[in-house]
């Protein structure tokens, strides 16, 4: 078989979709071309000084094309170009707001490694995933608000749509220490590098899943807790499996961010 497609829909208060088609070029099926839809609309939580003080609801669909080469099942490279648009409706008036919609596009070349033993609860092994790109041609149409108060002079803020670049990073490994115990990692990272932009493209950190985009996961914070253009963070846990499909984990995680601005906050 040469070719695969998906199709998931998640029919819950935050609606998700996504469509993927993967078709393999030439006999070998270590090339590829990856077509991928996919659109949410969330609802998501701002905060000010780790304090709950808004909710806007956010409409985001992306269309991404890439080529991979992939020597094997464990490592794959390639470029690709994706376009995103973003929707940014204020359900809860907070002290600074955004209302309206930003479309932008990024060419980027990735690279990812997977050595895991299984999908769900791995014991042993290493995956990795990895992106660099330019995002380009934003058409944004867009109101600031402070307090409900509109900002009309927009260079107050220092807020500029100029090109920017993207690095991501994220990686995750798991070692057995006994039948039941298993020790885990995961490192993130992500910088804008010439990026003034305040909020629209920042880096969302907190939660234990990944819900949206740009969220870079943390214990201990709510879900966007804290939005920053710069952002490494080490996790450490220990999984404890109680019954075959019962486990208990314990972790321990620590992030330095804003490393690329002079305010600098370490948590």
């Amino acid at each position: 078989n040469h070719s695969r497609s998906l199709l998931t829909i998640n029919l819950s208060e935050n609606f998700r979709a996504r469509t993927e088609h993967l078709q393999y070029l030439g006999r070998r099926k270590n090339v590829a071309l990856r077509l991928l839809g996919q659109y949410e609309k969330l609802d998501i939580k701002t905060y000010k000084n780790f304090v709950s003080d808004g909710l806007y609801k956010q409409n985001y669909f992306k269309a991404d094309a890439r080529f991979l080469y992939s020597a094997d099942r464990k490592f794959s490279i390639g470029a690709g170009y994706k376009f995103e648009w973003i929707r940014f409706s204020p359900q809860i008036v907070s002290t600074f707001d955004i209302l309206g919609r930003n479309e932008f596009s990024t060419i980027y070349g990735f690279a990812a490694i997977n050595t895991l033993d299984r999908v769900f609860f791995p014991r042993r092994g290493f995956k990795m995933n990895t992106e660099f790109g330019q995002v380009y041609n934003q058409n944004p149409k867009l109101r600031f608000y402070t307090s409900g108060e509109e900002i009309h002079n927009l260079d107050s803020l220092g807020i500029s749509y100029n090109e920017f670049q993207k690095f991501t990073l994220n990686t995750e490994s798991y070692l057995p220490l006994s039948n039941k115990w298993n020790f885990f990692t995961q490192f993130q990272a992500g910088v804008n590098f010439n990026y003034k932009q305040s909020i629209l493209n920042d880096f969302s950190i907190g939660g234990l899943t990944r819900m949206f985009r740009n969220q870079v996961i943390f214990a201990g914070l709510e879900e966007n807790a804290i939005s920053t253009s710069s952002v490494a963070g080490l996790m450490l846990g220990v999984r404890y499996q109680l019954f075959n499909n019962i486990y208990v984990s314990g972790r321990t995680n620590a992030m330095f961010n804003n490393f690329i601005s002079p305010n600098n906050i370490i948590l």
